[in-house]
Order: structure tokens, then sequence, then C-alpha cells
């Protein structure tokens, strides 16, 4: 007579494990009222367009400085009153791209705070799911053991190592995708770092020559492949020129 051992299905424990790390985020996620949830999005969505609006009305208002200094500086001879214009038209640049960026970093906290809140959890979602987990810990309590013999264990031994190996591998890499769910877009976070870099770069601050060949290059792709007319209220204002990159004196 063969000797019988007891063992449970291969992830059960794990799925268990893992319906009670999920049952303590529920308990400590924030949970607002459906009606209070959604007059907060409006509240943000509000903020959101007062924001937009700011910066679309000021890009607009600096083209049209920029284009009344241009032409002054131009019919004006070389001289001391040229040079006042356009250390003038320099200062007008540096407060709009102060301006812009005070803006552009308040519209994106307020869009992010609009992500958190598409996250956050109503009572009714919260009680819903709560719900759901009960229903499956009851059934994981129906499984019950199983008992197998000596080739049938070995077979679970088996099938218990293979699940194992499956789940570290995921586990190992599982906090990526939990990244990338949350990360703000790539496009967005290299578009407020490059505003950055034109900032500090048009206030006088040296930057090495690839820096600036690679922001050269980058506006011309911008140039090169402009957003349509209709989501222009959202694209960003027109970078302030870059000084030429200096080529580098490498020693022999």
């Amino acid at each position: 007579m063969q000797k019988k051992c007891i063992a449970t299905p291969p992830g059960h424990d794990e799925a268990i494990a893992a319906r009670r790390a999920r049952r303590t985020q529920l308990e400590t996620y924030e949970t607002i009222p459906a009606q209070e949830k959604e007059s907060r999005m409006v509240s943000l969505r509000e903020e959101e367009n007062r924001l937009t609006g700011i910066i679309q009305t000021e890009r607009q208002a600096h083209r049209k400085n920029l284009e009344i200094l241009d032409k002054e500086i131009t019919e004006l001879p070389a001289g001391e009153t040229r040079a006042e214009k356009e250390s003038m038209r320099s200062s007008v640049v540096t407060a709009f791209n102060l301006s812009f960026n005070k803006h552009s970093l308040d519209l994106a906290g307020v869009r992010g705070k609009i992500r958190n809140l598409h996250h956050a959890l109503t009572h009714e979602a919260r009680a819903a799911e709560l719900h759901d987990l009960d229903l499956a810990d009851a059934a994981a309590a129906q499984v019950g053991h199983q008992p197998l013999n000596k080739s049938e264990a070995a077979q679970h031994k088996k099938d218990t190592a293979t699940h194992k190996a499956v789940s570290d591998q995921y586990t190992a890499k599982a906090y990526r995708a939990a990244r990338e769910a949350e990360y703000p877009p790539i496009g967005d976070v290299l578009d407020e770092v490059c505003k950055v870099l034109h900032l500090v770069i048009t206030s006088g601050v040296e930057v090495p020559p690839s820096t600036l060949a690679l922001l050269k290059k980058r506006q011309a792709v911008k140039e090169k492949h402009p957003k349509p007319v209709v989501a222009e209220k959202e694209s960003a204002a027109p970078a302030a020129a870059l000084p030429a990159p200096v080529k580098e004196n490498k020693e022999p």
C-alpha cells in the first residue's frame, strides 16, 4: 500500500497571501463618496482649463511682443539704443520663460491630481472588491487538502517548484510594471526637463556642447513634425533660441 501525503494545489498559498495583501491595501486606501469624487474631478478640470487658458494667452501675447521688439530692433541703427532694445528683448524672453514654466508645473500638478483621483476608490467600489475577495477566500477554503500517492506527490513537488520559479521571476520584475503604470508619460517628462534646460541656458548658464546639440536636434524634429492645430491648446511654447554649440578643444 502506497503512503499518502497531503498537499494543496500549486499557487494556492500564494493566492491567499495576495488576497490578504490586497485586503490590507483596500483598508488603507483613501476612499471617498462617489458624489464627492465627481465634485473634486469637476473642480480639477476647471483648474486645468484655467491654467491651459493662461498659458495659451501668455504665449500669444509673448509672440506679439517679440514681433514688435524685433521690428523696432531691425529699424534701429547699430548703437547704444539698439543694444538697450536687444537687452529688453532678452529680459522679456526670460520673464516669459519663468512664467511659462511656473504655470506648466502648476498644470502638471493638477493633472497629477486628476490621475490620482481616477485611481481613488469610492466606498461602493471598495465594498464590491472586498465582497469579491470574500467569495474567493470561501472558494479556496472548499478546495481543502488533496491526498496524493507517491507518484502524485512527486509530480506535485515538481509543479510547485516550477510555479515558484515562475512566481519569483514575475515578482522580481513586477515593480517595473507597477512603476510604468503610475509614471507620467515619458514624453511629458522629457518636455518638462527640456523646458528647464532651455530656461537654464537662456539665463546664461553654460552647458556642455553635446547638450546644446541634443536640444537643437530635438527642436528641429518638433518643427519638422508640428502638432495639429486642433492640439495646439496643449502644445509647448516656442523655445527660446539656443546659443550655437561650442566645439570642445580636445588636447592631443
